[in-house]
């Protein structure tokens, strides 16, 4: 009786000990650095996380500790955000410059450390200083705690999917243009997927001349790839296997100049392998500067289960929404005939006579034992390895060389990412074309985002303590006409809420001076209403409307309020749709709609049952939308639209969430090793 009492008391107490036993503190080592890649013909430097575009995969657990040490080995000063996480009483670890810190400067450090809370689903992390992050971002993944299954059923492998932009200059270049000229940047010169353009740019969709492939096998041979070349002039024709260029130097080094000055086109599609009635989960993020994105998948239908890393309804969808911040879960199901399918993704517009990239990315939906197809999960990696062997050749394409090596692993700082890949010739038939919607088809985007739900009723907090009623668009700054006057009429491009186009500081952060209690930093009066009241969405607002106000003004919120913020985008200038992301927190949307919001008629559209939990919320163009949380997260918590040109604009404030009574209720003492700012 004894033995059997003990053993179920033991029992019973590791039922208590075994979550806190199964959490662990990860550390990753962040090396922001320049590297050379290929894109587009161009051979160009970019900042990356060691070495790898997209960046490295951090994927962790609900209740693990995280710790990553950011090294800053470029030439611009940096800070990173893990976007979406709530970071509860720990502003510290949030990363937007100069708000709650001041930035990681050139041969600096800092590490990042914060916990897991009560969050599970597909975040992001990325650069939040200038437009770095046009580079510098990659996948942030959390899964459940061990033994808490998926709301689905297990899918037998998962992706992620990270949507981008690229440049021919450097993203810093041509936001300086911007800044001095006072005109919109230039767009962007490609749609990226998992870092790759697809076979619809230059220097993808055809071999150069040079580099040609003349024969492809999949597999590793003693950890060298089986990929012949044919290297050289029509009147010299050296076969090069990649043992071969192990003893010869010489044809190393020419294989390796002529890499860099051809492209390899075969590692600019990237691959998604695929098994024949076999489950995936797609982890869709867009991680693009400026650019919402539609994204459809040829001969397949998607089921979405998560956006934000929230749980949703699960309901079917040819087409998928992203605006930059947002993330989307689907499950698709190799049901159709084993072969390739195009996963492909361009913009929507929503913006009347705005130029924006109207490119189409693609990638490749790949069965196992297609025709055409490599007969193992090898081949992506198989191709990465060639690029990974050509300098400048792309951090992606050589991330597949030790993907094999990584997998099934969470922790390694310097590890590749397993999920990168590169394409594995062209051989087979070309793959099938997906249908996605016209690039201003404002009827399919406001379709797709109606459809998420909770997947279960949730109690929306409430009565209403602390409501905001804020614009969001743009402005024109009127100056003199000249070089540094380039906007529309001799005006300089500006971005505001409430009429006020935020400013940062730049000697110390929001967060810093308001622990500190800094005077002179910023004031706590941005307006919880519009300074004047007119017909927002009309597009023939008055020319006297159009001219923000600079400012550095926060809205202070007392813990535990109930907050309610109303977004309401305007026409001045052109109306469009906005991306606003709140951080440190996750909030209901109770409704969405268009035209000017009305609190007494769009009061009964409210959803007070299932409403969706989200970090990131698309305004509608020409509409408002509602969104509600509870102030239990104190802090300064910037927000902001997420697409950059705006938010460089002006287009951003704000919330400075007091502390509570209680010691759990206060903001985390800053950490010691938190970036000097200049004086």
């Amino acid at each position: 009786m004894r033995l059997c009492f003990f053993s179920a008391a033991a029992l019973f107490l590791l039922c208590f000990l075994l979550p806190a036993a199964v959490a662990e503190e990860r550390f990753y080592e962040f090396v922001v650095q320049e590297t050379l890649v290929k894109r587009l013909c161009n051979t160009q430097k970019i900042i990356t996380v060691n070495g790898q575009f997209p960046g490295p995969t951090i994927e962790v657990y609900d209740g693990d500790t995280v710790a990553i040490r950011a090294v800053n080995m470029a030439r611009y000063n940096v800070t990173l955000h893990w976007h979406g996480l709530r970071q509860l009483r720990n502003g510290w670890a949030d990363g937007p410059e100069f708000v709650t810190q001041c930035p990681i400067r050139p041969g600096g450090s800092y590490t990042y450390r914060f916990a897991i809370q009560g969050q599970e689903g597909t975040l992001w992390w990325h650069a939040h200083s200038s437009w770095l992050r046009a580079t510098v971002h990659g996948a942030l993944l959390i899964r459940p705690r061990p033994g808490v299954p998926y709301p689905f059923p297990k899918p037998h492998s998962e992706f992620p999917i990270i949507l981008a932009e690229w440049w021919r200059r450097d993203p810093i270049a041509v936001l300086r243009q911007s800044m001095i000229t006072g005109a919109p940047p230039n767009v962007s010169d490609a749609i990226l997927i998992n870092g790759q353009p697809g076979d619809f740019l230059e220097c993808s969709a055809q071999v150069p001349d040079l580099v040609k492939p003349t024969k492809a096998t999949f597999g590793l041979e003693k950890s060298i790839p089986t990929v012949v070349y044919s290297i050289g002039r029509r009147d010299e024709r050296c076969i090069v296997l990649f043992r071969c260029l192990q003893r010869d130097k010489m044809k190393r080094q020419r294989f390796s100049r002529l890499l860099t000055m051809h492209a390899v086109a075969v590692t600019e599609t990237s691959i998604i392998p695929v098994a024949a009635g076999e489950t995936t989960l797609l982890r869709i993020i867009n991680a693009a500067m400026n650019t919402e994105l539609f994204v459809s998948l040829a001969g397949h239908k998607m089921t979405v289960v998560a956006a934000d890393s929230m749980y949703t309804k699960p309901f079917e969808t040819t087409v998928v929404l992203l605006g930059p911040g947002q993330t989307t879960d689907v499950l698709v199901t190799a049901h159709a005939a084993p072969g390739r399918y195009y996963l492909a993704a361009r913009a929507y517009a929503s913006a009347q006579g705005v130029p924006f990239d109207n490119t189409t990315a693609t990638a490749i939906f790949q069965y196992k034992g297609g025709a055409g197809c490599p007969t193992t999960a090898g081949g992506a990696g198989a191709a990465g390895a060639v690029a990974g062997a050509g300098v400048g050749a792309g951090a992606a394409g050589g991330a597949g060389a030790v993907a094999g090596a990584g997998a099934g692993t969470f922790n390694g700082s310097l590890g590749r990412s397993k999920y990168s890949g590169g394409n594995p010739g062209r051989a087979g038939p070309a793959p099938m074309l997906p249908y996605l919607p016209a690039y201003n088809d404002t009827n399919t985007a406001t379709a797709f985002s109606n459809s998420i739900r909770s997947p279960a009723p949730v109690k929306v907090p409430g009565p209403v303590t602390q409501e905001v009623f804020t614009t969001v668009g743009f402005g024109l700054f009127n100056c003199m006409p000249g070089p540094f006057c380039q906007g529309p009429n001799n005006t300089r491009f500006g971005a505001s809420m409430n009429n006020v186009s935020f400013q940062l500081p730049n000697t110390v952060s929001l967060l810093q001076a308001h622990y500190h209690h800094i005077p002179g930093v910023f004031t706590d009066d941005f307006p919880p209403m519009p300074p004047v009241f007119f017909d927002f969405t009309s597009q023939n607002v008055p020319r006297a409307l159009w001219q923000p106000v600079k400012g550095t003004k926060l809205y202070r919120v007392r813990y535990g309020a109930v907050v309610q913020i109303v977004f309401q985008d305007t026409g001045i200038f052109a109306a469009e749709e906005h991306p606003m992301h709140i951080h440190g927190y996750h909030f209901y949307v109770l409704a969405t709609g268009f035209g000017n919001y009305d609190p007494v008629r769009d009061a009964h559209k409210f959803n007070l049952v299932d409403p969706p939990s989200r970090n990131t919320i698309g305004v509608p163009v020409g509409g408002w939308a509602v969104v509600r949380f509870v102030a239990d997260n104190p802090g300064v918590w910037l927000v902001h639209c997420h697409i950059d040109a705006h938010l460089t604009g002006g287009l951003g404030m704000a919330l400075l969430v007091e502390d509570g009574e209680a010691e759990l209720e206060a903001t985390m003492a800053p950490p010691l090793d938190l970036p000097l700012c200049a004086l």
